[in-house]
């Protein structure tokens, strides 16, 4: 099952219990200007192994719990909101199975440059 979602952020919003997918091995947020944070329950989804964001500009945070811990490819774009998160909420150390860390797009430079002065990218990389 594959989530694939451009312009609607009220898509992606959760219930007020489990998210409704999940099995969901791949998700995908394109362009949803108004979202602002991912699901607070997307930690819950530990089938995901893939997820894409790119083009959400006001997105200033990942959800409190983390993200999903079986997490293998992780791909942020476009998410220029991004260099205002503070380092506990990037949760990169949790991502343990983590194998493809992508950043790219509009103020990528200034979120690389952050997480590698707040050396939050050294749990990802192993001898």
């Amino acid at each position: 099952m594959v989530l694939k979602t451009k312009g609607a952020a009220h898509q992606v919003r959760e219930n007020q219990g489990e998210l409704p997918a999940p099995n969901l091995k791949p998700l995908i947020i394109i362009e949803c200007d108004n979202l602002k944070s991912l699901p607070e329950r997307i930690h819950t989804l530990t089938a995901l192994r893939e997820l894409r964001i790119d083009g959400l500009p006001n997105l200033v945070s990942f959800a409190e719990r983390g993200l999903p811990p079986n997490l293998r490819h992780f791909s942020i774009q476009n998410c220029e909101g991004l260099r205002v998160l503070v380092r506990e909420h990037w949760g990169l150390q949790q991502l343990v199975s983590l194998e493809e860390f992508y950043i790219g797009g509009r103020a990528s430079d200034d979120i690389l440059e952050m997480l590698l002065k707040e050396q939050l990218l050294l749990p990802l990389f192993t001898l």
